[in-house]
């Protein structure tokens, strides 16, 4: 069972212990309210569709609706914890009976703010203390008790979904005040709970509820970050888990329970919050709703010490933490993977003869080709057959990205060009391309577009189907420059949008940046190397890319799982959408330098890897601010030109940070403490030793 029953002793329902956790099945209880201070150690904590890392001083809310189980970490811990029966409490304040508290990283005016978090703690210090004690009248721990609930009321219900993540939520401490707006998302949140599988919409509940529908859309997205449907489905969600834990009944069934009109639409909103599928979490989680509580509690005078103990240290929490809890990522390396539909890897076209041709662009062309294997010369039509074509069918490469005038629809070449693109895939036997095509300034989108049918005529008549997209407007091209792509910011962006846009970019790369002004180190163009040969951050970012398996593991917003052959990669990476929004200012250098001293800093992650079994090499790639041309010009105050020498030295320096270790997986822990830069990425990359 699910649901587990707390056994109050005294009379007034409120339960305190301290005890050291080792292992705790998947359950919930149904009304009471869970708070967790870890005095000492670390624990791992699931609930519901994210597992954390508690670490000593952090606090955890786990509402009556939540279901969660904690388990030890190779540390020691000492776990306070405090039950309180919300429906007895009830008659002081319905309120909290209805609501649903967050324990999340808290804002005021955009900044990080602990101080509710701090109050909480000692508001449970003193009530574990008196409970303790047993020296308290029953009358003055209801009263405490009672004002504590409304403590939790005034600050930690109120939660937005953050556009950074779209699935984690933080408490917006601006909403404090809002009171009728905090009411009628209790109630909206309480109608969802009682009426999830039926089929419901925002104008009948505002029709019900006599509110305004628009005004209603309003105030849900911004006091959730997300629209009326999207929170109806995320409870339904939710409310999910108990049926595929406490019954058997199928994932289709499951789905019509909770109000999805079909299976494909459920597994949809399960995995965007819980990373995987509903058969997934059945399975992993059957497992430990079975296990017994395995728990030492400590006697009162034992805990009473553990508690002062705790507070006599005085711990403040640190201000250069990363973020409010550190998220524990499993991942199972037995996993049952899958084949990427596209490719990861953009393939770049570049006029050879065209370019200032010297001893650096024949030792960068040479890299390139060994490091990325999809970077090809085109000198004339010819060539693009021999070269390009070539590489697109050995590497199995459905998207080619064309990005030189040269051989684009829109050039004088096209009909020789489509002969010959059409007489490749006619002995190639390739049925499906996607081209994507970038269209100058100068030449007219009619010629383009004609070209276009009569390629896609041509192609059915070779039993190929062509998709062409046009690029109308480039963000970044010769004729408007941003420092952007010289940027490390320029990563995350490129990852995010090759992983999950199949190359739908409104940005097209070059190999290297606007040769006309040669010898000026940055010029905010579109290469990935610059044109005195230094190479960018995001030609690192797509070298990356090259090294990911075809075979998918995981696949998360933050980050990618992949096996190549034994070999397991693992791709983070820290996309904001919120900076990308603002990449039109990036054109000003100055803009785009501050973003170096933002005050979020590195994510920090528990990567707890399952069934590696055998040894490896464990290779560690960091890209972040110390290989970013971008940040060592402006440190220069971006002069035009430098000096030979120190040219010389940003092209030998300026590289990703390299750690190399040994595992062997038999005997040691395969937990990793990991570190994402901001604005940046990491990757791990294990390579099973054969003996």
């Amino acid at each position: 069972m699910l649901d587990v029953k707390i056994d109050y002793h005294e009379r007034v329902p409120i339960n305190v212990c301290v005890s050291r956790i080792h292992e705790q099945p998947v359950h919930s209880h149904n009304d009471d309210l869970e708070l967790i201070v870890l005095l000492r150690g670390s624990i791992k904590a699931i609930i519901g569709y994210t597992t954390i890392l508690l670490k000593e001083g952090e606090t955890l809310i786990l509402n009556d609706r939540d279901i969660h189980g904690l388990y030890q970490t190779e540390e020691d811990n000492l776990v306070l914890t405090v039950h309180i029966n919300l429906r007895y409490f009830r008659k002081y304040n319905k309120a909290s009976y209805d609501s649903f508290f967050l324990m999340a990283a808290t804002y005021l005016n955009d900044e990080p703010y602990d101080e509710p978090v701090e109050e909480m703690k000692s508001f449970l210090f003193n009530l574990s203390t008196l409970m303790l004690d047993r020296n308290t009248s029953d009358d003055t721990l209801e009263v405490m008790c009672a004002d504590f609930l409304d403590f939790l009321l005034n600050n930690f219900q109120y939660f937005y979904c953050s556009a950074a993540g779209s699935r984690h939520f933080i408490n917006r401490y601006e909403g404090k005040n809002n009171q009728a707006q905090a009411f009628r998302m209790r109630s909206l949140m309480y109608y969802l709970w009682d009426n999830y599988d039926q089929k419901i919409t925002l104008k009948e509940y505002a029709d019900e509820t006599f509110i305004n529908m628009y005004y209603l859309s309003h105030m849900i997205k911004t006091s959730t970050g997300l629209n009326f449907q999207d929170l109806l489905n995320f409870t339904r969600v939710e409310q999910s888990e108990i049926l595929l834990l406490e019954t058997d009944r199928k994932i289709s069934q499951i789905a019509l329970d909770c109000g999805f009109s079909a299976t494909r639409y459920y597994e949809k909103y399960f995995k965007l919050w819980f990373q995987m599928s509903p058969e997934e979490y059945r399975r992993r989680n059957m497992r430990r709703l079975t296990i017994p509580f395995d728990e030492t509690p400590l006697d009162s005078s034992e805990a009473l010490s553990a508690i002062n103990d705790y507070s006599s240290r005085g711990r403040a929490p640190s201000k250069e933490r990363t973020s409010f809890y550190t998220d524990v990522i499993e991942i199972d390396v037995a996993r049952k993977s899958h084949k990427r539909k596209d490719p990861f890897l953009s393939i770049f076209a570049w006029d050879y003869d065209n370019h200032h041709h010297d001893d650096h662009f024949d030792k960068d062309l040479q890299k390139l080709q060994s490091s990325f294997r999809f970077c090809a010369p085109i000198r004339d039509s010819q060539d693009l057959n021999d070269r390009l074509m070539t590489f697109l069918q050995e590497d199995d490469s459905h998207a080619l990205l064309l990005t030189s005038d040269y051989i684009s629809l829109a050039s004088n070449f096209a009909n020789q060009y489509i002969d010959d693109l059409v007489d490749f895939l006619r002995s190639s036997h390739i049925s499906h391309i996607n081209i994507y095509i970038s269209l100058p300034n100068n030449i007219p989108a009619k010629k383009v577009r004609k070209n276009s049918e009569m390629l896609i005529r041509k192609g059915k008549e070779a039993d190929c189907r062509i998709t062409i997209k046009e690029y109308l407007h480039c963000r970044f091209d010769y004729h408007k420059r941003s420092y952007f792509l010289d940027s490390i910011y320029a990563v995350p962006w490129i990852i995010h949008n090759s992983l999950r846009n199949g190359h739908s970019q409104e940005v097209v790369s070059t190999i290297y940046d606007n040769y006309h002004e040669y010898r000026r180190q940055l010029n905010g163009g579109c290469g990935i190397i610059t044109d005195s040969g230094i190479r960018k951050p995001s030609y690192y970012a797509y070298q990356l890319l090259s090294m990911l398996g075809k075979d998918i593991i995981y696949d998360s917003e933050d980050y990618i799982v992949t096996r190549k052959g034994n070999d397991i990669i693992c791709l983070f990476y820290d996309y904001d959408p919120e900076m990308i929004r603002k990449i039109d200012d990036y054109s000003d250098w100055k803009r785009l330098s501050v973003l170096r001293f933002a005050a979020r800093r590195s994510r920090e992650y528990k990567l707890d890897i399952l069934n590696l079994e055998g040894k490896y090499n464990v290779t560690e790639i960091r890209l972040d601010n110390e290989c970013c041309i971008f940040c060592k010009m402006t440190d220069l105050g971006m002069p035009g030109v430098i000096s030979v020498e120190d040219e010389k030295l940003l092209r030998d320096y300026l590289k990703p940070a390299v750690k190399f270790s040994y595992l062997d997986g038999h005997k040691e822990s395969s937990v990793f403490d990991i570190q994402v830069p901001r604005f940046g990425a990491l990757c791990l990359k294990f390579h099973q030793i054969v003996d």
